[in-house]
């Protein structure tokens, strides 16, 4: 099915765990156990952890929205726990089950981000940060038209350069309006030079009448260079999060998606020494945000004022990291010193 459509989540070891179907307007997870109720029960804790990954705009995921708001994860919890279960399977060591919730609806997921919360203070490493306060937490979507059979579809992004289209979001474009692009990548081929216009003949100048020419003392001017301009303070810390481009590399979407350099050295998504702040931090909101379009960088969970690093490819048996090279690896990991934000998970992949 086309991936525009129903988009795959992808776990840990590169394992489909759920997907997005937004034809049908629901999300599904999967679990497994040695009973049908252990088995429920992980296919739950899967579920919540895909919806934290469904894009809300280009911008944000839902995981971000938890981030910001008060009340947002009990609801998306409840949202979970009465996941209905949908397909039972036998397997070798017990059942395998899929539970799934609805994306729209009085039920569904919009209802729940349509909500108007309190700005919600989190505290992640050591850090107290309050988000800004705000009324609805989504924009409004479309509403299925009467007597129909099922939820109305999301309307379209943006278009991407990208011969492959995007997954939709719950965005607020509506129909008949018209879809801005998002800003694209320059093309590998070199652009050609513009021909220069042929200048027009100019008349020669009138000459001055002739006159006794004045003997001048000869002087000699002195060029003194001007000072370098000073260096681009977008380019300079203390930063705000962490920004991967992985625009057009194919990244699919995880609910732990790790960050890597080419020798494998990990710079983001495993976390040994994490405190119980940061364990409840990652499981409500995610580890990492997505952004669907480059113009929304500054919009981003890495805050205003992020660095932004190239990936050089993405790997993983589903294609969920994101590998760096070395220098850039070590940059992140000398700023991170400096201002901490990957113990806060202020981390966004653009894809």
């Amino acid at each position: 099915q086309d991936a525009g459509v129903r988009e795959e989540i992808v776990g840990a070891q590169g394992q489909t765990v759920g997907f997005v179907d937004w034809t049908e307007g629901r999300v599904s997870a999967w679990g497994e156990g040695t009973t049908e109720p252990e088995a429920a029960e992980r296919a739950r804790t899967n579920l919540y952890q895909v919806l934290l990954v469904v894009t809300v705009d280009e911008a944000t995921c839902v995981g971000d929205r938890v981030r910001l708001h008060q009340g947002l994860a009990d609801d998306l919890r409840a949202l979970t726990e009465g996941a209905p279960t949908t397909k039972v399977y036998p397997t070798a060591t017990g059942r395998r089950v899929y539970v799934e919730a609805p994306l729209f609806g009085p039920k569904g997921l919009q209802a729940a981000l349509m909500q108007p919360r309190e700005p919600r203070v989190v505290e992640v490493a050591g850090v107290a940060e309050t988000s800004p306060a705000t009324g609805a937490v989504a924009p409004t979507l479309p509403r299925p038209p009467a007597g129909a059979a099922g939820p109305a579809k999301p309307s379209a992004p943006s278009p991407r350069p990208s011969p492959a289209l995007p997954p939709p979001s719950l965005s607020s474009l509506k129909p008949g309006a018209p879809a801005t692009a998002p800003a694209s990548r320059p093309s590998a081929e070199p652009a050609r030079r513009p021909t220069p216009p042929t200048p027009e003949p100019t008349k020669p100048a009138a000459k001055p009448p002739a006159s006794k020419p004045e003997t001048k003392p000869t002087t000699v001017a002195l060029v003194i260079p001007s000072a370098p301009p000073p260096p681009d303070a977008s380019a300079q810390g203390p930063y705000t999060g962490l920004v991967v481009d992985a625009w057009e590399l194919g990244l699919k979407r995880s609910i732990c998606a790790l960050v890597l350099t080419e020798s494998g050295k990990m710079i983001y998504g495993r976390f040994p020494d994490m405190t119980p702040a940061q364990l409840r931090h990652a499981g409500e909101v995610g580890i990492v945000g997505y952004l669907m379009d480059p113009a929304m960088i500054g919009d981003s969970r890495a805050g205003k004022h992020p660095l932004v690093v190239r990936a050089l490819r993405v790997e993983g048996s589903n294609q969920g990291n994101a590998i760096l090279a070395e220098a850039d690896g070590e940059r992140i990991l000398a700023e991170d010193r400096k201002a901490k934000f990957l113990g806060k998970m202020n981390v966004a992949l653009l894809k």
